[in-house]
């Protein structure tokens, strides 16, 4: 009933039907975390995210 639902229904589907990954969560102000200015040195699982910068190899 809140407005923007059916917007907040598709992006929670992206998480749990695809395995998406939230990209706002590393940057400060999103979220209720305020310490979120970097991204994992890791490469994540997750296929929308990476810490790659070269286009030609990215997932």
């Amino acid at each position: 009933m809140a407005a923007g639902a059916e917007k907040i229904a598709l992006h929670e589907l992206g998480h749990s039907a695809f395995g998406l990954a939230d990209e706002s969560e590393y940057f400060v102000g999103c979220g209720v975390d305020t310490d979120r200015d970097r991204h994992p040195a890791v490469e994540p699982g997750e296929p929308n995210v990476t810490v790659n910068t070269n286009r030609a190899t990215l997932k």
